[in-house]
């Protein structure tokens, strides 16, 4: 067993996966199809509200998005998300996907225009349901 460091690591997967690129599409995979990053919105000094993203190739999954509960209901959750929108048709996503829990916000991602494609019953924990969602955007 040998104890790779995250670059060694990063290294080793995306030569494997160039390699299957190649093999599948015949071209080189583009070393610009992947990026993370963060939006965060402010009130003043505060941050308010906070989403990490992903994108790959022509989806963009939201990894983490957490709203102050403060400033909760009151619309700033629909900016981030009609922001997300916006950047995503910008950059030619088709589809935006997440998951969420049942406690979480599924009824709020349902209302913006997500659909629940899978779901997992006791995950990550009994009594408790991760939704896997996806928004469809238009080309």
């Amino acid at each position: 067993m040998i104890l790779f460091t995250q670059e060694d690591q990063t290294d080793f997967f995306n030569s494997v996966f160039d390699c299957q690129y190649r093999k599948n599409f015949g071209k080189e995979n583009d070393p610009d199809a992947s990026e993370s990053f963060t939006i965060i919105m402010k009130s003043g000094e505060q941050n308010i509200a906070a989403m990490s993203c992903h994108r790959l190739y022509q989806t963009l999954k939201i990894v983490d998005f957490a709203v102050d509960s403060d400033f909760q209901r009151q619309g700033v959750g629909t900016k981030m998300i009609e922001f997300i929108q916006r950047f995503a048709l910008e950059k030619e996503i088709l589809t935006v996907i997440l998951t969420t829990r049942s406690y979480q916000a599924k009824d709020f991602y349902l209302k913006h225009g997500f659909e629940i494609y899978g779901q997992l019953v006791d995950v990550p924990f009994k009594d408790c349901t991760t939704y896997y969602m996806a928004l469809r955007l238009a080309k």
